[in-house]
């Protein structure tokens, strides 16, 4: 599913199966411009503590994006 170019989407495969997946997006506030804001990040419990999670996160923030956690 395509919403534009202010959307993204990830999935993270181990061993060709999604453990993970996770998603951003223009903040709902039209008022600001805001940096993107997170929607989703899903994660199989059997893959917690291995680096995904992290990875995914990574992925939808730009390492020169300015964010506010």
């Amino acid at each position: 599913m395509n919403q534009g170019p202010d959307y993204v989407q990830y999935a993270a495969l181990v061993t060709g199966e999604i453990v993970g997946f996770a998603g951003a997006g223009p903040a709902p506030d039209d008022d600001t411009p805001r940096p993107p804001e997170l929607y989703f990040l899903s994660l199989l419990a059997a893959c917690h503590a291995t680096g995904i999670g992290h990875r995914l996160l990574a992925a939808l923030v730009p390492a020169h994006a300015t964010t506010h956690l």
